[in-house]
């Protein structure tokens, strides 16, 4: 095993158990992390600041978060940080059956998982469980505790430069702000360590070479609301980084708005010949390229995954 390699696997193994969301600890320990091999500046935008047509929300602090009947914990989040809805308000009561219910999310055709669910900018809480675990419980009282606060922090994001002979730049960008997951969430991270390692050792580069890590959504309107002219002057292409892992064998590139930057043509040249699948682009579903490619600046960005989410 190469040392690359070696050192994804231990990344991995340290940042998958963290409880991560679009603000707070967990997440800036996880950039800490990646930081020991991606220098990254971090960039702050305090909670309330308006970022386009957004607002930097409130930073999420959870402690503790359950769900108990006759003395036994049932749904138990330091267990499994996959089991709370990501930005649930604090709760503390009894609840009959039916109330739980209305707060609780499975999947009925994926009865063995625990599904990922988020709140982030509507005030909710519930629980993520197995559906054959919710479809066993008794009509009983449930005592439902989730102990969690709002406070005043900061959206943060990752900036690492490499320079080139030029100033146009390639912008290669991925996400950092889900819990318990491989291929949504670190594949893309991991790839990034790949991609830096390599490129900081190519001797003659014609770009720049930017990286950036934020969390999902708001982390790209936040960059873009103060690197807008930057990008619009000097962006060559981008390229965001999502799914990566999985069992496909053949990387899919999803096509920038455009659809005529570097990497678009890259790419269209290599799907030709059936080296990778193409995808036109599509803002109905996808990652950061959504907002990269939206209609104010409609900016030359693609995406690559593996296994489509």
């Amino acid at each position: 095993m190469s040392s690359t390699h070696k050192t994804i696997n231990n990344l991995f193994n340290q940042l998958f158990p963290i409880l991560r969301s679009i603000t707070g600890a967990g997440y800036i320990k996880s950039l800490n992390i990646l930081s020991k091999y991606i220098k990254f500046k971090k960039l702050r935008y305090p909670s309330g600041k308006k970022v386009f047509d957004w607002t930097v929300p409130k930073e999420w602090v959870i402690k503790d978060a359950y769900v108990k009947v006759d003395g036994k914990k049932i749904i138990n989040f330091k267990k499994n940080n996959l089991h709370i809805v990501n930005y649930s308000a604090p709760v503390n009561k009894t609840m009959s059956l039916k109330e739980l219910n209305r707060h609780l999310y499975s999947l009925k055709k994926r009865p063995n998982i625990i599904p990922y669910v988020t709140s982030y900018y509507k005030k909710n809480f519930g629980f993520c469980v197995e559906h054959q675990k919710r479809k066993k419980l008794k009509d009983k009282n449930y005592q439902v505790v989730i102990d969690s606060k709002f406070i005043n922090g900061n959206v943060v994001n990752g900036i690492s430069e490499i320079k080139g002979k030029t100033k146009k730049t390639i912008l290669i960008s991925s996400y950092l702000c889900h819990p318990s997951m491989a291929n949504n969430e670190l594949s893309g991270p991991l790839t990034m360590v790949g991609l830096y390692d390599k490129i900081k050792k190519w001797k003659n580069r014609q770009f720049n070479y930017l990286f950036l890590i934020n969390p999902e959504t708001i982390g790209s309107v936040c960059f873009l609301s103060n690197h807008k002219e930057f990008l619009k002057k000097n962006l060559d292409s981008g390229l965001v980084l999502t799914c990566l892992g999985g069992p496909q064998k053949k990387l899919s590139y999803k096509k920038s708005r455009i659809g005529t930057s570097s990497l678009d043509k890259i790419f269209t040249n290599l799907s030709s010949d059936g080296r990778v699948l193409l995808r036109e682009f599509d803002p109905t579903c996808g990652s950061d390229e959504r907002q990269y490619c939206g209609s104010e600046l409609n900016l030359p960005v693609g995406q690559i995954v593996r296994t489509l989410y």
